[in-house]
C-alpha cells in the first residue's frame, strides 16, 4: 500500500507535464513546437 501511494503521487508530477508537451512523444522536434 505505501509504494503504491508513493508510486501515484509520483505519476501525477510527470503526466501533467507529459500533457503541456503533446508534440515530443508524436515525434515532432522541441522546436517546431515553440514554433
Amino acid at each position: 500500500s505505501h509504494h503504491a501511494v508513493r508510486g501515484d503521487a509520483h505519476l501525477a508530477p510527470p503526466r501533467r507535464q507529459v500533457a503541456e508537451h503533446p508534440p515530443a512523444p508524436l515525434g515532432l522536434p522541441h522546436g517546431s513546437h515553440q514554433l
